[in-house]
């Protein structure tokens, strides 16, 4: 095995559409903190159209932010989803992080 050097790693082959590149890169200046080129790759990479999606709950179902019920004996509760798009999810989840620990809009 050859090793790596800063000109790149021999017999590497990395095929990425060059639309790919450019739509990630002129999305990700979307001016919302801790949104950048590789949170907007993931998220564009992941979804595709997002106009299959009936409405804005079926996407938080899709990606796993939405919460489900687990409820028992007419009391409601409501808990995390563990299922969904992980990936999509650990995006938004990251953004939301970045939020957090800085003081931004999304802090509130």
């Amino acid at each position: 095995m050859s090793a790596c050097s800063d000109s790149g790693c021999p017999g590497l082959e990395v095929r990425v559409p060059p639309s790919a590149l450019v739509a990630a890169e002129d999305r990700a200046d979307v001016g919302i903190d801790g949104v950048g080129p590789v949170s907007t790759a993931r998220i564009l990479g992941e979804v595709g159209d997002v106009a299959r999606f009936r409405s804005r709950h079926h996407f938080a179902s899709y990606n796993g932010t939405a919460p489900t019920d687990a409820g028992s004996g007419g009391v409601s509760v409501h808990r995390v989803n563990l299922k969904g798009n992980r990936k999509i999810n650990h995006a938004i989840h990251m953004v939301a992080i970045t939020q957090v620990r800085n003081h931004t809009p999304g802090r509130a």
